[in-house]
Parts: structure tokens; C-alpha cells; sequence
């Protein structure tokens, strides 16, 4: 099986080869796959509220541009940043996003003076997912620490290009509930 280091510079350089029309045409597809999927999930599970918080990120150059079309988004989002020992997630609108330094990156995240809330639903960014629902991130643990006792509906988001038979996983590592592609839709559930 394929090492961390080695998977994580293979969708580096996946990243580095798609030219920026491709990755906009796929990360159209994935956000409404996902933007779909999310309204029959909703509709069928009588336990996540009508106007649940949706745990998102601001995606990186190398990740899903899964937030070109936020008018179909009507939910609350939250935002992950560094709280006071770990991750957490504030409540935000994208117009209010700023840039920061939080996760040793630049990247977009919540004003500081923001709400700290606890999504229903979190959207989670990966390196490389399984079908099962394994997910290699980028290193630093932050989404594990923060999902280990999250209790909200685990949604990985990715292209299918990214999708890989194994991923190596150590104890620590979160497994997904679901996975949205461009092509596919995976309940790690049902594996």
C-alpha cells in the first residue's frame, strides 16, 4: 500500500495537472451533487433540525471550489479556525471571511469576534478519501482531534479522481459518513 507522503505528493501533482477550466467544471459538478445530496439527506433524517449549520471550509488552490454558487446556500455556515487549544467552527457568511494564518496556511476563515457553534452537518476537505469513508488530510491532524467526538453527519468532499481502493490510516484517523464527487456519492455506511 501507498505511504502518507507518497499519496499526498500524488494528488499534489494531480492538483498541479488539471488546468483551472477543469477544476471549475468539476467543482461545479461536486457542489451540486452535494448541494442535492444535502437536500434529500435533510428531507429523510428526522433528527437534523430545518435549519441545521453546515460546517464548511474556504477551499484552498489544491481543494474542491465547492462555494461558486452561495445563493443556493440558505442554511447557516460555520467556518473552521483555531480556538483556544484546537479547531472550531464559527458561525459566518462568506462576505465576512477574512484572511488569516490559523492553521499555519493562508487561508480564509471567520472574524474572530464570530460565534463559536457547533455544526450538524460538517463538509470535510481530504487529500485522498476511500469509498469506505478513510480520509488522508494534510498532515496536522486538526479535522480528527475535532471529529473524534463530534456527533453531526461527516461529509467528505473531493473529486473522484481522489478517490482511491486504500488509504493508509492510523488508530486517530476519522472515517466519513459519506463522500460527494464529481461522478459519485459513497455512504461509507452501506460498505
Amino acid at each position: 500500500m501507498i505511504n502518507k507522503g507518497d499519496l499526498r505528493a500524488e494528488i499534489k501533482l494531480l492538483f498541479k495537472k488539471m488546468t483551472p477550466t477543469e477544476k471549475t467544471r468539476k467543482s461545479v459538478t461536486v457542489f451540486n451533487n452535494l448541494h442535492q445530496f444535502l437536500k434529500n439527506l435533510t428531507s429523510q433524517n428526522s433528527t437534523i433540525p430545518n435549519n441545521f449549520i453546515i460546517g464548511v471550509f474556504a477551499p484552498m488552490d489544491d481543494e474542491v471550489e465547492w462555494m461558486l454558487d452561495q445563493n443556493k446556500i440558505s442554511n447557516p455556515l460555520a467556518f473552521p479556525c483555531v480556538g483556544k487549544n484546537s479547531m472550531v467552527y464559527k458561525k459566518s457568511s462568506f462576505s465576512e471571511l477574512q484572511i488569516n494564518k490559523d492553521f499555519g496556511v493562508t487561508i480564509l476563515g471567520p472574524n474572530a469576534n464570530s460565534e463559536e457553534v457547533t455544526p450538524d452537518i460538517a463538509i470535510i476537505p481530504g487529500r485522498a478519501f476511500s469509498r469506505d469513508g478513510k480520509r488522508l488530510g494534510r498532515g496536522k491532524g486538526f479535522y480528527d482531534r475535532y471529529l473524534k467526538s463530534f456527533k453531526g453527519k461527516k461529509i467528505g468532499l473531493c473529486f473522484e479522481d481522489q478517490i482511491y481502493a486504500e488509504i493508509p490510516t492510523e488508530d486517530h484517523d476519522i472515517k466519513m459518513d459519506f463522500i460527494v464527487t464529481d461522478k459519485n456519492i459513497y455512504s461509507a455506511k452501506a460498505l
